[in-house]
């Protein structure tokens, strides 16, 4: 008999096991998620100068997990915030940024009240099963001036790199024209995407150099 913990598209799917030992139990590509501060920060300046994300500007962070990116951005004088539907994500955040990091819930996907000079979602999306995308697109569009996302490319209902196969939670598997259009029409008017961003993905990019797509919409 199945359960909530059983189903990727309920949160109660990413528990302890998935960020803990996801890889072990084939549930994610996590093992023991901790913090990494030289592949953090690399991550956050990446960020921060592909977007042009000044000081103390407004940071959201959708899908932030335990919120590593949430603090090495507070590191660097922005004023980041971070979202995430999984309750032992957001239970195990750091207590330095606990008070910045929130639950996501159905009825408050981003539950944070002041808008965002950037959102940012980092192998977020393609969790999603497709009819749920559109409504967070929007919702992002409504919040966020500027929207970074970091997404696998998919072809022929694969991704393009095999090893993201491992990972149960993943649903979404589609090209860059698919995921520009989602954009579009969540009511992003300027989208540009690239390949690579150097500091985002690095090893993943060395695997393949087209299996995932920077995503900056305005």
């Amino acid at each position: 008999m199945s359960t909530s913990s059983d189903d990727p598209s309920r949160p109660e799917y990413y528990d302890e096991v998935y960020f803990e030992t996801g890889t072990m139990h084939r549930k994610s590509l996590y093992s023991y998620y901790r913090w990494l501060p030289e592949q953090t920060f690399r991550m956050a300046m990446a960020v921060v100068e592909h977007a042009g994300l000044r000081r103390n500007e407004r940071f959201l962070d959708f899908g932030c997990a335990k919120g590593f990116l949430v603090k090495a951005m507070r590191h660097l004088f922005r004023d980041a915030y971070g979202c995430d539907w999984s309750k032992y994500a957001v239970a195990n955040a750091e207590p330095e940024i606990r008070e910045y990091v929130r639950l996501s819930t159905p009825e408050r996907p981003i539950p944070f009240e002041e808008r965002f000079r950037l959102g940012f979602a980092k192998d977020v999306l393609e969790h999603m099963p497709y009819p749920a995308l559109p409504s967070a697109l929007r919702n992002l569009r409504e919040s966020c001036q500027r929207f970074l996302a970091i997404v696998p490319l998919g072809e022929n209902q694969r991704y393009v790199i095999e090893e993201y196969e491992r990972d149960s939670s993943h649903f979404i598997r589609e090209d860059i024209p698919w995921w520009t259009a989602r954009m579009k029409d969540a009511g992003f008017e300027k989208i540009t995407a690239e390949y690579h961003v150097p500091g985002i993905k690095d090893s993943w990019h060395a695997v393949n150099p087209k299996g995932n797509v920077v995503l900056l919409a305005e």
